[in-house]
């Protein structure tokens, strides 16, 4: 079932007034339960590792597998995170 209002002798500031409170209510509201977006994340392909580190394919494997560096693998695709790899060159020096 609808409510109905009517208005009667309403000047229209006072209008804009209430329609503003409410909005304004429903916004903040909303924004209380809104997920800010998560940082945007990005990828390295294997390439690019050496290139920026200045090291072989060899190497980056080896690094990988002592756990200097992480690789992920998404799809049948293996990729870095460059906050990763920036920070792998921080711990060593």
């Amino acid at each position: 079932m609808k409510k109905t209002t009517q208005l009667y002798v309403v000047c229209p500031e006072e209008l804009n007034n209430a329609v503003s409170s409410a909005v304004n209510k429903t916004f903040e509201e909303f924004s209380k339960n809104f997920n800010k977006p998560k940082d945007r994340i990005d990828w390295m392909t294997r390439k690019e590792v050496c290139e920026m580190l200045g090291i072989s394919f060899v190497t980056l494997h080896n690094w990988t597998k002592k756990n200097i560096l992480f690789s992920y693998k998404i799809g049948n695709q293996v990729r870095y995170k460059r906050c990763e790899v920036e920070s792998s060159l921080s711990k060593t020096r």
